[in-house]
């Protein structure tokens, strides 16, 4: 089990470090914060699954005020985007 995880987080890491490889116009904290698994406000849609993956769900909507998505993660976190870059997230911590 624990080389199963050990193989997970290996492969996480050379997939954000590819990415961030592959985009050498990231700004150098987005870059930093992809490959710590992290998510920064300003960040596009393309850099958040960079770093966390794809979300298990998407709920989107719009009007005159703009693109709205909240995406939703397995483990109860939700980030929402505003017209194409991440303006906030909730993540649930157990007490």
């Amino acid at each position: 089990m624990q080389r199963e995880r050990d193989y997970y987080k290996q492969q996480e890491q050379e997939r954000r470090a590819q990415y961030v490889k592959d985009h050498p116009q990231l700004r150098p904290a987005f870059a930093q914060d992809i490959l710590d698994g992290k998510v920064a406000v300003g960040m596009t849609p393309d850099d958040v699954k960079a770093s966390w993956g794809k979300p298990g769900m998407i709920n989107s909507s719009g009007g005159v005020n703009g693109s709205f998505d909240q995406w939703c993660y397995h483990d109860s976190s939700f980030l929402y985007f505003t017209d194409g870059l991440l303006t906030s997230w909730q993540v649930q911590k157990q007490p």
